[in-house]
């Protein structure tokens, strides 16, 4: 896989065919900043930060594991991504393995079977209680499960964390065949990790957090976890000749780049900003508000990269406030042919004329994206969906997370990122966004001239421009789906 951006630091942009090795990351890293005493000079609000972290460094990671690894993620697949991961986690792990998925059902037993190994502990956040029980469970604690743990975070050692919009999968890496996400994640390093870990502990410990053994009656018997070990061994050692990642280490070459990365290395200040678990009963918004008030800040510009964008009335006029004083408004996320949630893109589509008429610049990302060229060979032909949550204030605060512009992270999702006040860092991320915005990866929609109650998207095709009269490439289905949605009043759960 080529290098994608030119913002990604040399010490990150860990090509597809190379591999990391994490214990040079961790001893260059942190034996430099103690020789140097960086990490004394620093308050506790700075720390380390680095763009678009790749699944070869994540996996190596996993190798050199000495005192506590965490994985925080949602949406897991047992595809090769993840079956390579978990067959990782059996055979490397020295100390304990905290790993949690929220509302699995039919994958109980499988995790239940990976919890009974000694080094692995896996619990559920908000589980329905009655699993197994369809949808009539569902039904009678909807105003419960409707909350999700939406948190994406990966902690190891409480010296290293990753975070971002990237769920564990094999679109979210693109190595899927079919459709592949843009996404982005920072890697931290520094005092700020250890709020992190806390986030996690938080979870991890609170009352709506279960065992996975508690949650299914087919507890594993001490002999099926060897029959498993044999199964999942087979299945990877399959999916491997395909997997377009090289899984061996050269650990001399990538010490080598790592010490030649130090001066890539810098220090910017980051808040950590994170929901609690009882926002499943107070819908207490705690993301939401902070950005309210970082709103009241802005002069100049707002950049916006999000996957599920649905304003509302009270978000249009906060966009038309914005524009009204100066700011300008540039908005990408999701097209109706990439985005893989209709519902939510037609909670968005019916606020595209007012966002327009308002003088929000918008952008749709294509389902043939550019970006895709730099992606595994397997998925250059694949379909591009649009996943990160980030934005940029006048080039000098960024935020990257998992919080969507929507309903649901405002008031039923659990969500969290962090904000970074460092105007070259926020630069990088402007450019990540403005390249997103590009006509080889995204439509420019404007209002039609001719007939201002239309649309146009506007895009290149090569060398010549090329304008669409209805949402491109979008399907019957969902040409269909989306002005039958817009009839029922969901808005609040999108």
């Amino acid at each position: 896989m080529r290098a994608r951006d030119a913002f990604r630091t040399t010490l990150l942009a860990i090509s597809s065919g190379s591999s990391g090795d994490a214990q040079a990351l961790f001893r260059i890293v942190f034996d430099h900043l103690l020789d140097m005493g960086l990490l004394r000079k620093h308050p506790d609000n700075y720390t380390k930060a680095f763009l678009d972290f790749e699944w070869v460094s994540r996996r190596q990671m996993l190798r050199t594991m000495r005192e506590w690894a965490k994985n925080h993620s949602c949406n897991a697949s047992l595809l090769r991504s993840l079956e390579e991961k978990e067959e990782e986690f059996e055979r490397q792990c020295e100390r304990v393995i905290a790993w949690r998925e929220e509302n699995l059902k039919s994958k109980d037993i499988s995790l239940a079977t990976f919890s009974s190994h000694p080094n692995m502990e896996i619990r559920l956040f908000n589980p329905l209680a009655g699993r197994g029980k369809g949808g009539i469970a569902f039904l009678s604690e909807f105003s419960r499960v409707n909350h999700r743990m939406h948190n994406k975070l990966f902690v190891m050692d409480n010296a290293v964390a990753v975070i971002g919009g990237r769920n564990i999968g094999d679109r979210y890496f693109g190595v899927h065949p079919k459709a592949n996400a843009r996404d982005l994640d920072m890697l931290v390093v520094g005092p700020a990790v250890q709020e992190l870990s806390e986030t996690f502990d938080l979870f991890w410990n609170s009352r709506w957090a279960y065992p996975v053994v508690t949650l299914t009656k087919d507890i594993p018997a001490s002999g099926e976890l060897e029959g498993f070990k044999t199964q999942l061994t087979e299945l990877v050692s399959a999916s491997l000749p395909s997997l377009p990642y090289s899984v061996d280490i050269d650990a001399p070459a990538m010490y080598k780049r790592m010490e030649e990365s130090k001066s890539d290395l810098t220090w910017v200040p980051i808040e950590v900003l994170y929901d609690t678990p009882d926002k499943v009963q107070s819908s207490e918004a705690r993301i939401s508000n902070a950005t309210i008030v970082l709103a009241d800040e802005m002069k100049e510009e707002l950049l916006m990269e999000m996957a599920y964008f649905v304003p509302g009335k009270r978000g249009v006029f906060n966009m038309k406030e914005y524009v009204e004083r100066g700011v300008k408004v540039k908005i990408l996320t999701n097209s109706m042919a990439s985005n893989n949630v209709t519902t939510a893109h037609a909670g968005y589509a019916k606020y595209r004329k007012s966002l327009l008429e308002a003088g929000v610049e918008l952008h749709e990302y294509r389902p043939d994206a550019a970006d895709r060229k730099d992606w595994a060979p397997v998925a250059e032909e694949a379909d591009t969906q649009l996943h990160s949550k980030t934005f940029v204030i006048d080039r000098k605060i960024v935020f990257v997370g998992t919080y969507n512009l929507d309903p649901r992270s405002k008031v039923l999702n659990t969500e969290m990122g962090l904000l970074i006040r460092d105007p070259g860092f926020a630069g990088q991320v402007a450019d990540f966004i403005e390249g997103g915005m590009g006509p080889a990866n995204s439509y420019r929609v404007i209002l039609d001239e001719n007939d201002p109650e239309k649309l146009l998207w506007i895009t290149m095709d090569g060398q010549k421009e090329k304008k669409y009269r209805y949402d491109p490439k979008a399907g019957f289905w969902k040409y269909l789906m989306t002005p039958f949605i817009q009839l029922f009043p969901i808005e609040g759960q999108l």
